[in-house]
């Protein structure tokens, strides 16, 4: 059911503050309106004046269209509904406003007949006005009560949706780096075509969304190829949009209004904010600067969080320290202020050389413990009838950090067993000799205290192994 919004319903959209919930009440010729504003979302409760009618929650889009809300959120609204007065309420200009209608009325006047001087001074007498109005609205609001300060509703808040399970989730930063090679931009084109059409990742579920992926950094041959081998289906999927630095139009960058406009267009028409993808850090920074500093990284973060903040989940990949594959380059804010942070690995493949397995180590921040949501996948390449080599799919792997971590496991064990009144020591020079480093067998022998062997300590300080009983 939709109804076109009143004529003053643009007005509440355009002075309401957008990540605070407010409230505003006020009456039409036939009906009472109460509306809720949280996150960009607009609900207004139109109860008739005239006649027996119930009244009714509905929830208006940015086009001014009204849809009925579930009953179950109905009655969520109704909860604020009849606590009204301890929210605060959406700051808005004085509806009779006799100076201002003046001072509108005059400078129409002046500009139709041609008085441009006239025109400008009035003009600058409104805007003067204006400023005015609002400085009053912030000496009110200055001085808020106890009962009219901002309250977290979590009734309001929905659960966390993932685009791609426990790996990306809606309305997030996501930070993504490793080495050069570990094929991180053919990770991601990839992982927008299964988000786009709606197709599982790597055996991960994911939901479906528009993505705009934002290339400043990969040639455009590249792209091509990614395109052609990973059957991406560009420029023809009308889901996915890959924006590079060749087209007539510059890519455009955190803070263009631009991307906030993209970002408002894709709820509007589909309900859903879409997923933004950075690649690559280092081209979001100013000439000069490397991003070590919390002044160069602060400024960028503030606008991907806007972005987040109106439901979008924004990706961020970026590189490690040349002299070190495992670190990401730049100063620490870039980590504190991501809620996911994802370290790609490239690692040889034993069984197929020319396949590279690429282990993604997964912090979920702010959703889950260190570690959850890793996994790994292998580079599938084949070589052409010319002899050149493509890229032909990415495909779940077996972690090859952890297989052999496994094997290793399994020599000690074998070790212990053989060997029960060796020491540590003694058990690491045995270890060696089966190729597993001095320090990474005596860093097993410790980290496996309890799970695969029992430590018991005798004289001379010398630890004695048993395996455990299972």
């Amino acid at each position: 059911m939709a109804q076109q919004m009143s004529t003053d319903a643009g007005m509440e959209c355009a002075t309401n503050s957008p990540n605070t919930l407010r409230v505003d009440e006020h009456q039409l010729v036939d009906s009472t309106v109460f509306t809720v504003y949280r996150h960009h979302r607009c609900y207004k409760r139109l109860a008739p004046t005239k006649g027996n009618g119930a009244a009714q929650w509905f929830e208006q889009d940015l086009s001014g269209n009204r849809s009925l809300v579930s009953e179950r959120k109905a009655k969520r609204l109704d909860r604020i509904w009849k606590q009204r007065d301890s929210y605060p309420r959406v700051h808005r200009y004085p509806r009779n406003d006799a100076k201002g209608e003046r001072l509108l009325s005059d400078l129409a006047i002046a500009h139709a007949s041609g008085q441009t001087e006239m025109a400008i001074a009035l003009l600058g007498q409104f805007k003067s006005h204006l400023d005015s109005l609002a400085a009053l609205d912030g000496d009110l609001a200055s001085t808020p009560t106890w009962n009219a300060l901002p309250r977290f509703d979590p009734a309001l808040v929905k659960k966390t949706r993932w685009l791609i399970n426990f790996f990306l989730a809606e309305g997030s930063i996501q930070l993504v780096f490793g080495e050069r090679g570990s094929f991180k931009s053919t990770f991601f084109l990839a992982a927008a075509k299964a988000i786009a059409n709606a197709e599982e990742f790597l055996g991960m579920k994911t939901r479906q969304r528009r993505v705009l992926y934002l290339d400043f950094e990969n040639p455009a041959d590249v792209i091509k190829a990614r395109n052609d081998d990973l059957g991406i289906g560009l420029p023809g999927n009308e889901n996915l949009v890959v924006w590079d630095r060749f087209g007539s139009q510059s890519t455009p960058r955190p803070g263009d209004q631009l991307l906030e406009a993209i970002v408002k267009s894709c709820i509007a028409e589909t309900g859903r904010a879409p997923w933004i993808v950075f690649d690559s850090w280092a081209s979001l920074l100013k000439p000069g600067e490397g991003g070590e500093f919390t002044g160069q990284i602060a400024p960028i973060y503030l606008h991907f969080r806007k972005l987040a903040d109106l439901g979008a989940a924004i990706t961020v990949i970026d590189h490690t320290k040349k002299d070190d594959p495992e670190t990401l380059y730049g100063g620490q804010d870039k980590e504190a202020k991501a809620d996911s942070i994802h370290k790609l690995l490239a690692l040889p493949n034993k069984i197929r050389p020319k396949n590279p397995i690429i282990r993604v180590e997964s912090w979920l921040k702010r959703y889950a413990p260190d570690g959850e949501g890793s996994f790994c996948f292998e580079v599938q390449n084949e070589q052409d009838s010319n002899g050149n080599w493509h890229i032909v799919g990415l495909a779940p792997a077996q972690d090859p950090i952890e297989g052999e971590k496994s094997r290793r496991v399994e020599i000690l064990c074998d070790l212990i067993k053989q060997n029960p009144n060796a020491g540590q020591e003694e058990l690491a020079e045995l270890a060696a000799d089966q190729k597993i480093p001095r320090d990474q067998a005596i860093k097993l022998l410790k980290n496996g205290e309890g799970q695969y062997w029992q430590v018991r300590r005798i004289a001379h300080n010398k630890l004695l192994y048993s395996l455990t009983q299972k």
